[in-house]
């Protein structure tokens, strides 16, 4: 709903989203128990995707 309110083109939304079904694909596949680096590397990597899907949108999705 924000997004369509602030006008958002395609591309921002697809940037925006991209981060969301990251997560679920880890959350998905996180079943077996692991070393709590495993974890910690993990969510790292989840926020370092956030950002840079954060900066493509702003910077390709006008």
């Amino acid at each position: 709903m924000f997004a369509s309110v602030q006008h958002f083109s395609t591309l921002r939304i697809a940037f925006n989203a991209l981060p969301y079904f990251a997560l679920l694909a880890v959350a998905y596949g996180l079943h077996h128990r692991r070393k709590i680096l495993y974890y910690l590397v993990v969510i790292d990597g989840l926020l370092l995707v956030k950002a840079c899907c954060g900066i493509a949108g702003s910077y390709f999705g006008g």
